[in-house]
């Protein structure tokens, strides 16, 4: 999601995401500045994607694509093995 939001918007952009789920649409517009609507209609995800937002920790490792980065790592390597 970070990519394609990234690339297809701008901060203060708004994105909607009619299909909440856990919410990473969400947390990602929220590390990178943007605005959001969302809908999810199930209680349980509302809960989690609540707190995942309510998470400073979590939008800020979003924000600094430190796990997207130790991903593409780990990709590379297993590729040259």
């Amino acid at each position: 999601m970070r990519k394609i939001i990234l690339s297809s918007s701008m901060p203060e952009s708004c994105i909607l995401d009619p299909f909440g789920g856990s919410g990473t649409t969400y947390a990602v517009a929220e590390a990178y500045r943007r605005k959001w609507i969302g809908i999810e209609k199930e209680l349980d995800y509302c809960n989690v994607i609540k707190a995942r937002l309510s998470d400073s920790v979590h939008l800020s490792r979003i924000a600094s694509a430190k796990d997207e980065d130790e991903s593409q790592k780990r990709r590379k390597s297993l590729r040259n093995h």
